[in-house]
Parts: structure tokens; sequence; C-alpha cells
């Protein structure tokens, strides 16, 4: 059996059947267990990966598994693992009387699909994929943000859906501009793959692929939390639970970088490869400085 189906069927079995548990115990450690079993089997996916030079695909070579998916993977699940393991004492010892039972019912579900979204970002070799799995995450999130149901706790989560879905949105523009480059060299299917635009970039227009860049350094960035995008940082982090301080923090600012890293690994052997860097290390240093 595939072992990336081996790591992704966990998660996909519990978004399947936890809103169908209502006793919200029984739910914390049925959740525990799925995201034990998804950590368990990334770690024969991660070892392969380091020890083999070709990359492990699956359905249809829509993911795969390199180093650097390996890398950032193993961080991702110990972080979601470790979460979820203080989610059991955290959410039952939490006295805010706006958590419903309802909102204990479902958090494990939002859970789940939002590292399940986490998870294909980092194993998706379809940009296309990689765009649809980021919004994913980015939906559950919101859920997650808001998970109070207060009056500041739905303002943050709305800051945060407008200010990630304007800069998600600025993304999926890239992606396009850069599909449709490569669409002359290659097939439908093809020019979204990873594997097959590393072939091709080289000969494509310079300066096309820079406007790409920069919708999708603009776009991903804002989840990543470069200034002056980060302005829905403060608000959810403070109104949201700290198990989603956690999770944004560890897995979702780290994705988003992660997917930026990708598209910049794609640029490496172009004329634009300076220009990549320059533009790192600007918004690092303004980041930083702010």
């Amino acid at each position: 059996m595939n072992l990336i189906f081996m790591f992704l069927l966990p998660s996909i079995v519990a978004i399947a059947t936890l809103p169908f548990i209502p006793n919200r115990r029984i739910a914390a450690y049925y959740s525990v267990l799925l995201t034990l079993l998804s950590f368990i089997s990334a770690i024969p996916l991660i070892i392969y990966s380091y020890q083999t030079a070709e990359p492990i695909f699956f359905l249809n070579q829509w993911l795969f598994c390199d180093k650097l998916s390996a890398f950032f993977l193993s961080i991702n699940t110990f972080i979601a693992t470790t979460t979820c393991f203080y989610g059991i004492s955290y959410l039952n010892n939490e006295t805010k009387s706006s958590l419903y039972r309802l909102v204990y019912r479902f958090y494990h579900t939002f859970f789940h699909l939002f590292t399940f979204g986490l998870s294909l970002v980092l194993l998706s070799n379809n940009i296309g994929l990689m765009w649809i799995a980021l919004e994913l995450a980015t939906i559950a999130s919101v859920v997650l943000v808001a998970l109070y149901q207060t009056p500041d706790a739905l303002e943050a989560a709305w800051k945060y859906l407008i200010l990630c879905g304007v800069g998600v949105g600025l993304a999926l523009l890239g992606t396009v501009i850069i599909y449709f480059a490569a669409h002359q060299f290659l097939g439908d299917d093809e020019s979204l793959l990873w594997t097959s635009l590393i072939t091709v970039v080289p000969v494509l227009p310079s300066k096309l692929l820079a406007i790409a860049f920069i919708f999708l350094f603009i776009g991903y960035g804002t989840k990543v939390g470069f200034f002056p995008l980060h302005n829905w940082l403060p608000d959810a982090y403070t109104e949201g639970p700290i198990l989603f301080v956690a999770l944004s923090s560890g897995l979702l600012l780290s994705t988003a970088m992660f997917a930026i890293l990708r598209f910049k690994l794609l640029l490496a052997d172009t004329s634009i490869k300076h220009f990549t860097d320059n533009l790192f290390l600007l918004f690092g240093f303004l980041s930083l400085l702010f």
C-alpha cells in the first residue's frame, strides 16, 4: 500500500466519522488515536523519502513526497499530535460559557480538516491542488479562530477570513499565470505538476515568471505573516483558543512558507533567481525590523 495513502487515511477517517460522535470525551480520545496513527504512519514515509533519491508518487502523480516535504511533514505531524493530546485537558477544563456542546463536538472535525489540508499542501505535486488544499485549511481555521463565539472572536475570524482570502486569491492569480505560461510547452495536466514545470521553466518568459512570483509571494505571504500583511495575526492569536495559536504558528505559517519555497526552488535555474532572493531578504528584514 502506498505510504502517502497510509498517512492520509487516518485524517480522512477522522473527518468522515467525528461529526457523528456526540460524546465529547469519546470524540477527544478518538481524535487523539487517529492523530497518533497519522504520526506513526508518517515515520516510514519520512524515512523512505530521505533514503531514496526519487520522490514517492501517488494519485496519478498529483501527490508526491520528497526530502523537503518530509522535513516539513515531520514538524507538522509532531506539532499536530502534541496539540491534539493537550486539547483533551484544555477543552474539558475550559470554563467559557460560550463553548456549547456542539462546539466540542465539531472542534475535532475541523482540527483534522485543518491538518489534512496542510498535509495536502506539503504532499502536492500539483500547484492547483496545493492552492485548493491551503484554501481548505483556511476555511477550517476560520472556525477554530471563532471557537469561543464572542463578538471579538467573530470579528477576529472575519478579519482573518477577509485578509487571508484576498491573499489566497492573489496566490491563485500567480498560479494561473504560471499554468498558462507553461501550457504551450506541456499538456493540460502536466502544466500544473512541479516535476514537469521544473523541466520547462528555464525557457519561460522571465518577466511573466517575476509577475507570477510577486502574486504568489504576496498571496501566500499573507498567511506567513510578512509585514505589512500580518494584520490578522494579533486578533486571531488573542481571541482564538491557545490550541489554534499552536496550530497556526507551528503549522499554518510554516506550511505557507513551504509553498513560497516551492516556487522559489522552481525558479532557481532562471534569470530571476536573484530577484526572488532579494524579495525574501527585503520582506524578511522589514518583518524583523517591525
